[in-house]
């Protein structure tokens, strides 16, 4: 998570040589310094179902389900891809 909101500001942009990243928030959405991503709300929904027992067909749907809540939710960024499948 920590990794991914330093990244937000620089994803899909050119590498930086000369300059050191910063947690300054920016990047594709409208991310506060801090914030991660997408790909982290996702894993952590992904985290929270697999904690709780093995994954099957009933928790691959709590999973999407908790996708969809944090989409529902306002998420600050969703990849087009994502925003596809959930719709």
């Amino acid at each position: 998570a920590c990794g991914d909101a330093l990244g937000v500001p620089y994803e899909f942009g050119p590498p930086l040589h000369e300059t050191k990243p910063e947690m300054v928030g920016g990047g594709l959405g409208p991310y506060a310094p801090g914030e991660w991503s997408d790909d982290t709300q996702m894993a952590i929904c992904t985290a929270r179902v697999t904690a709780e027992g093995p994954l099957d067909d009933r928790a691959l749907g709590r999973i999407m389900r908790g996708f969809q809540h944090c989409l529902d939710d306002g998420a600050s960024d969703v990849g087009n891809q994502t925003r596809a499948v959930l719709a």
